[in-house]
């Protein structure tokens, strides 16, 4: 009896997969704990078009991923730093503060995407990497600014 897969069955096969099984093991096991469904030709046209609309979703994601990677490789960060008078950091920039200002560019990183493996506490420019789905990698232009914090005069 061929059936077809509607969860992981250990030994058997994974969700979707056409199988062909003894008839009472179908009816007895797979049946009544809903592991299975008959694999017939109505059944079967219905995993053909999940399957289907499933890889058309994959494709479209991957590419909003590659324009996102790609806008991502022009894309040039300005953080400013605040420092004291002997230019020592007041704070540093962390992998939220680059997701933040992403966000504010429209570019939707999720911080643990950024691969920042310590703050940056002094000025200067980085190349950061970016970890996205799907195994791409992009980099983003990130250039630290030290701006001394402004005097406050008492009256």
């Amino acid at each position: 009896m061929k059936v077809i897969l509607t969860t992981d069955v250990t030994a058997l096969g994974k969700k979707g997969d056409i199988k062909d099984v003894s008839g009472g093991y179908a009816r007895n096991f797979l049946f009544p704990k809903k592991l299975a469904q008959i694999a017939d030709d109505a059944s079967i046209r219905s995993l053909q078009k999940e399957r289907q609309s499933e890889k058309d979703r994959i494709d479209k994601k991957l590419d909003e991923y590659k324009k996102l990677a790609e806008a991502l490789k022009q894309a040039r960060l300005t953080i400013i730093l605040t420092v004291g008078k002997e230019g020592q950091a007041f704070g540093s920039v962390s992998r939220k503060d680059v997701a933040d200002e992403l966000a504010r560019m429209h570019l939707p990183v999720e911080e643990g995407w950024i691969e920042l493996t310590e703050p940056l506490k002094q000025s200067g420019g980085w190349d950061i990497g970016v970890a996205l789905p799907h195994g791409l990698r992009s980099t983003v232009k990130v250039i630290v600014e030290a701006r001394a914090p402004k005097n406050r005069q008492k009256k």
